[in-house]
Order: C-alpha cells, then sequence, then structure tokens
C-alpha cells in the first residue's frame, strides 16, 4: 500500500500572499491611498506562500483503514498490515513501529516508503529522507518515493535539490499531472514565476480540468502583477471545484487588485461561508471594507481573526488603522504596538506617531 504525501499538508498552493497565500509567507505589501490608512489585503490566506495549506495539491490519497479489527501475527504482512491501519488512523508512531517490525524481516522498498511517510507525519524530516533514499536504492524505478523526497528536501531548505528529485519523477511517470504541480509548486517557493507557470501550463496539458493547477497558476501570475491573467485562472478555478475557499478567497483579492471591490465582497463572502475559522480570509475581508470605507465592519472583520489567532500581526495593524477612522486613538495606539511587539520590522502602515521608538 503505497502513499504518497498529500501536498496540501507540506506545500504553497493558492492564496495570495499579503495579498493573500501555506506558514512561511510572501512579506505584507500594504496599500495607501491618500490619507486613508494602509489596510493590508492578505497577510496570508493560503499559506502566504507556505508550507501548509493551501488546495488540494495531493500527490495521492492515503487510504483509510479497512477494518477496526488489527491483524494478528508477528510475521512481516501483519506487522506491515497494522501500520497501514495504524496510519490511517493518524497514529503514526504506532504506524513507524510496525514498519520497522516488518523491515525486520526484509528490506521492502514499499515498507521504508510508508515509514518515511509517516515520519514525514511525524515532522521527523531527517529520517523521512532517510527512508525514501532507500526506497529509491531498492526501487529506482517508482517515482513516489521521488515526490516525497523532493517535497521534503524543499521543506528543509534544500529546493535545489527537491526540483532534481521531482525531474526524475516526471522522468519516470510524465503522466502524472501531479509532478509538474508540485515542481511548480518548488518554483513558486523560490520565486521563479516564469518556470513555476511552465510547470502548471504542463500539468493542465496533461489534466485540463485540474482545479489546483489552474489555482496555482492563478496564484504565479498573480505575484507577477498579472491581474488580468490571474483572475481568468481563478474563474477557471472556481468553475471546476465550487467548493475550494481558497480559489474564492485569490479571486476576491485579485477582484480587489483590479478595483472590482463589489466582486470582491461576494468572493470573500463565499470563502468565509466555506472556511469560516480562517483567520486570513477575515483580515482580507476586513482590508476590503476598510477600502469601502466602512470601517466599523472593518474593525468587526479584524477583531474575529485576532480572537482566532492572537498573533496575527497584520489584523493587529489593520484594525489599529480602522480604529483611527473611527477616532478611537487610545484603541487604535494598543492594536499598534501589539503589532510591533508581533513584527518588530513591520512599521509600514503604521503612522509615524504611533511607531516605537527604536534605542
Amino acid at each position: 500500500m503505497v502513499r504518497r504525501i498529500p501536498l496540501q499538508k507540506f506545500a504553497f498552493a493558492g492564496m495570495l500572499g499579503l495579498f493573500v497565500g501555506c506558514s512561511n509567507a510572501i512579506p505584507p505589501a500594504p496599500e495607501t491611498n491618500g490619507e486613508k490608512p494602509a489596510f493590508e489585503i492578505g497577510g496570508q490566506a493560503i499559506p502566504e506562500i507556505p508550507l501548509e495549506a493551501f488546495a488540494k495539491n495531493d500527490v495521492g490519497e492515503i487510504p483509510a483503514p479497512v477494518t477496526e479489527v488489527l491483524p494478528k501475527g508477528d510475521d512481516e504482512a501483519a506487522c506491515t498490515e497494522r501500520g497501514n491501519q495504524f496510519f490511517g488512523k493518524n497514529e503514526y508512531d504506532a504506524a513507524v513501529r510496525e514498519y520497522s517490525l516488518a523491515l525486520k524481516f526484509r528490506s521492502n522498498p514499499k515498507t521504508f516508503y510508508n515509514r518515511g511517510v509517516a515520519y514525514t507525519a511525524l515532522n521527523q524530516l531527517d529520517k523521512a529522507v532517510a527512508d525514501y533514499t532507500r526506497a529509491i536504492e531498492l526501487d529506482s524505478k517508482d517515482a513516489s518515493p521521488y515526490i516525497n523526497r523532493g517535497i521534503v528536501l524543499h521543506r528543509v531548505g534544500k529546493t535545489a535539490q527537491g526540483i532534481k528529485d521531482l525531474d526524475k519523477a516526471f522522468e519516470l511517470d510524465p503522466a502524472d499531472p501531479n509532478i509538474p504541480l508540485n515542481r511548480g509548486l518548488l518554483y513558486l517557493g523560490i520565486e521563479l514565476f516564469d518556470k513555476a507557470i511552465a510547470d502548471f501550463d504542463l500539468s493542465i496539458s496533461i489534466n485540463n480540468s485540474f482545479a489546483e493547477a489552474f489555482l496555482n497558476r492563478g496564484y504565479a501570475h498573480h505575484r507577477k502583477n498579472d491581474f488580468e491573467a490571474a483572475l481568468k485562472d481563478f474563474d477557471q478555478a472556481v468553475k471546476l471545484d465550487t467548493t475550494n475557499p481558497l480559489a474564492f478567497a485569490n479571486r476576491g483579492n485579485t477582484h480587489t487588485k483590479l478595483g472590482n471591490l463589489d466582486r470582491a465582497l461576494v468572493d470573500l463572502d463565499r470563502a468565509i461561508e466555506l472556511e469560516p475559522y480562517n483567520p486570513h480570509h477575515l483580515n482580507n475581508r476586513g482590508s476590503l471594507h476598510g477600502k469601502k470605507n466602512d470601517h466599523a465592519k472593518a474593525a468587526a472583520d479584524f477583531t474575529k481573526a485576532i480572537e482566532m489567532a492572537g498573533d496575527f500581526a497584520s489584523a493587529y495593524r489593520n484594525r489599529g488603522n480602522a480604529l483611527l477612522q473611527l477616532d478611537r486613538k487610545d484603541d487604535a495606539r494598543a492594536d499598534f504596538l501589539r503589532a510591533q511587539e508581533l513584527e518588530p520590522e513591520a512599521v509600514e502602515g503604521i503612522p509615524e506617531e504611533y511607531r516605537k521608538k527604536r534605542s
């Protein structure tokens, strides 16, 4: 039973970073309009190009356990099946234990691979890389361990090596649209947008109904400030998958960039309906309310975002600006101070008189 890492757990996928974006992030790019406050659209809605979030960019499925009854016995097959069932129940330590017992009987590449996936789920990435490497040594014709090792290498900062693994995976399995998708995501992580777009193009050429490829290509276009191209891709992503909040959130943010504020609000409302506990969606909608000069609604959305994520500096900065517009200067000052405690270097969007003096 071979498992590939679901990319959504370990990489980025389609929200626009600070203006929206998977935990690492694209730095915010606050916007100003005359004397109006600099509301930040985004901060992160998909990760802010990160590693952990976004669309359903799976490179495979992890099947659920077939039965609740664990097989008995101490042979390789029984240990392997128990490992699979523990994995299916998210009991990764137990899965590692059983796969390790199975490997005492035989060096099976698929068991090394599965244990690598379990180690990845436990964030024991060095052990995961070692197991994927051993699986490759035993069976160099299987694309799956190259895919997962490539993703994990990216997570530990070895993106160039990760891309080489995905190159090899695609050489072995050129009919799999997930492979160029994942490679494109790695290129996004190092801001090589044209290469990322080329890979998303390739993914779409293999499967022209692949919503995640359109979503991520739209993200790359947006990062290049090609908002019209981004909007077309997000339209197609929404058409192909009407249940993905990231597609609506990203399209809403793109409408904001294009000045289509009413359309943006419809999309952000829908993103929140689909994913009501994502503070980034609320932060983005609050920013949009601010652009529409509805500062009371803006402050309310920023407050909800802060209640969900108490360390969300962008939401504090944004709420501070909204409160200034509502003539609540003391409350605004408190928010600006909190934002600077959380992100001391991020002072854009904070009025000069509310910035901490540097020693």
